[in-house]
């Protein structure tokens, strides 16, 4: 059941009407206001923590608003794809990508059962044959007009434009990695064909080749769509509208992502002039006031500068958004000219191989970033040379002095969601000799006083990651290696983290699946 109200069918996708939404004392959101109309695509953006993902979650109805509505067009069909899905299991891939069209199929398989039935009266030489074949023409007619026959042709068409291949249709969806089966939720969603697609974060589980084939079938869509992303390149393709989140509110952009960025400084300055104009007005009337509230001849003038005050609504200035994480790679004492040596190195899992007699030579100053599709082996590289996996066969020797860290892809979810951030960073701390100052570090990475003892599970997916990160860089290393490390970063940070990453003396290794 959705939670919002229900207008004509010619009334525009969705009013949002002042939401608010705080978590334990925190505003989230206030007094957000949007109007989506059909065909938008909006690009939401805003600060890791903004509130981005709990308005989706509103619009979704999987969150309740604390005040506000949201109205809707009567018979509003809504997608959402949240940044982690629920367990998928009980079901193949195809099956579970089909799971909304049940109704449908049933009538296939009962349009064969029927023709069955047909088939073995005429051989039998029995009556009612033409009972059973109305009914078959019946059931046909509810199937192609219900798309029927095209339905399962179309679902392996999105299947393989999410990367998988034809033997991959009937495997059991319990079997697939987490990002694997984030694709899964993402075809169903896309086979469903709401009238408004809500997506969190749609990149982050897809290779390039993926994800060239999703801006083109949502180019192709004629539905309205709002997505949380991260990524410039991708918001200046998808969306014609941006939205940022900021201070609780919404501010729409007619525009892509460039257009906002030019439009944004100019409007926070015609904001500040009237902030200036409207604190003007303000202290005048606190100066009349003050000046004439004891005569009886300027009663009616005092009680009218009064009741102006009252009625006079502050003029609220967005941040510059010049805040973002701010840091240093500590700089690692020098290596060895080697710094890894990998040798005849295989790597299988199961019947798949990965790697066979891989050799690979990497040296002290190189920065190498690993780029393929999903699969081809990147994030078990980056495993390997971490030692978080042994090879089959082979060796692989890091050289002299060299001292690694690892940032895994899924590093946030082995973050224990029960501890507070500061706790996390002082356990990282614990035993470092000349141990940086944690709460510095937190600072860097803009948590603030208050942040620093939030339960890791309440925090959002870029400030968990901008903790990993800040983690990580509390033991120095020669050797990074970043698995995806931009996922969930805003872009101020990823720009922050491009620098860092360009005056870190030591050796970077990366897998990326867009440019940061």
């Amino acid at each position: 059941m959705m939670p919002w109200e229900v207008l004509g069918k010619n009334s525009g996708v969705l009013h949002i009407n002042d939401l608010a939404k705080s978590y334990g004392g925190q505003e989230v959101l206030r007094d957000a206001s949007l109007h989506v109309k059909p065909g938008m695509r909006i690009g939401l953006i805003g600060p890791n923590g903004a509130g981005k993902t709990t308005l989706l979650r509103i619009l979704a109805g999987e969150e309740d608003a604390d005040s506000g509505s949201v109205v809707g067009r009567k018979g509003l069909r809504v997608g959402f794809l949240p940044q982690e899905i629920e367990e998928i299991s009980g079901r193949r891939v195809l099956e579970e990508v089909l799971s909304s069209y049940a109704e449908v199929l049933q009538a296939e398989e009962k349009l064969r059962e029927l023709g069955a039935e047909v088939a073995a009266r005429e051989e039998a030489e029995e009556r009612g044959t033409p009972d059973l074949v109305r009914r078959m023409g019946a059931v046909q007619d509810e199937l192609e007009a219900a798309g029927g026959y095209e339905l399962e042709s179309r679902a392996e068409t999105i299947l393989r434009g999410m990367g998988f291949q034809e033997e991959d249709f009937e495997r059991p969806v319990e079997e697939l990695s987490g990002g694997w089966r984030m694709r899964v939720a993402l075809a169903r969603l896309l086979m469903d064909e709401p009238d408004l697609l809500l997506m969190d974060e749609p990149t982050n589980h897809l290779d390039l080749e993926s994800l060239l084939w999703l801006e083109e079938f949502l180019l192709g869509r004629t539905g309205a769509l709002m997505l949380v992303s991260h990524d410039r390149y991708f918001l200046n393709r998808m969306v014609i509208h941006i939205a940022e989140v900021g201070n609780g509110a919404l501010a729409l952009y007619a525009g892509d992502y460039d257009y906002y960025e030019a439009e944004k400084e100019p409007r926070r300055q015609a904001l500040v002039a009237a902030a200036r104009v409207r604190e003007k007005e303000r202290e005048k009337a606190e100066r009349f006031i003050r000046r004439f509230r004891a005569k009886n001849t300027k009663a009616r003038q005092v009680q009218q500068k009064i009741k102006q005050l009252e009625n006079m609504e502050p003029v609220e200035v967005p941040d510059s958004g010049s805040g973002s994480i701010s840091f240093t790679f500590p700089q690692p004492e020098r290596m060895g000219r080697v710094v890894a040596d990998v040798r005849s190195v295989g790597k299988s899992y199961g019947e798949t191989v990965v790697y066979r007699d891989l050799n690979l030579v990497v040296e002290r100053g190189e920065k190498v970033a690993l780029v393929g599709p999903n699969g081809a082996g990147k994030s078990t590289l980056l495993k390997l040379l971490a030692c978080v996996l042994l090879p089959d066969y082979g060796s692989i020797t890091l050289g002299q002095n060299v001292s690694l860290e690892y940032f895994a892809q899924h590093q946030l979810e082995a973050l224990d969601g029960d501890r507070t951030a500061l706790e996390v960073m002082e356990e990282k701390a614990d035993g470092l000799e000349d141990a940086p100052e944690v709460r510095s570090y937190l600072g860097a990475f803009l948590f603030d006083q208050n942040d620093f003892y939030k339960k890791v599970g309440s925090l959002s997916g870029g400030e968990r990651a901008r903790l990993a990160l800040a983690s990580m860089l509390m033991d120095p290393a020669g050797l990074l290696l970043l698995d995806e490390p931009t996922n969930h970063l805003d872009m101020a940070s990823r720009r922050v983290l491009t620098q860092a990453l360009k005056e870190f003396r030591g050796l970077w290794c990366l897998s990326a699946t867009t440019v940061i």
